[in-house]
């Protein structure tokens, strides 16, 4: 059913993510909410998932659109030091 796809779409990406199928992880959360799925932390598996590959650009942009839907503030503070350090641009 219809109103079932983007649950579908989010545990399969949650599924995707944690085998490390980045790109078709990616692909199924981007699914997950154009079908409207309501889960605060899409945005954040996909930093995730963007930071193990360094796509630091993408990455970035992926933590700034979480940090006005996830709740755990000190987790995203924590990734972006994390991507920073990554990067190496440590001050």
């Amino acid at each position: 059913p219809a109103e079932e796809q983007a649950d579908l779409h989010y545990h399969l990406g949650c599924s995707l993510q944690a085998l490390n199928y980045v790109k078709p992880a990616l692909k199924a959360l981007r699914d997950a909410e154009e079908a409207g799925s309501q889960n605060a932390d899409i945005a954040y598996r996909r930093a995730l998932l963007l930071i193990e590959n360094q796509r630091w650009e993408e990455a970035e942009q992926e933590l700034a659109v979480a940090s006005v839907h996830f709740a755990d503030e000190a987790e995203l503070r924590y990734q972006r030091g994390r991507l920073y350090l990554l990067q190496g641009k440590v001050e």
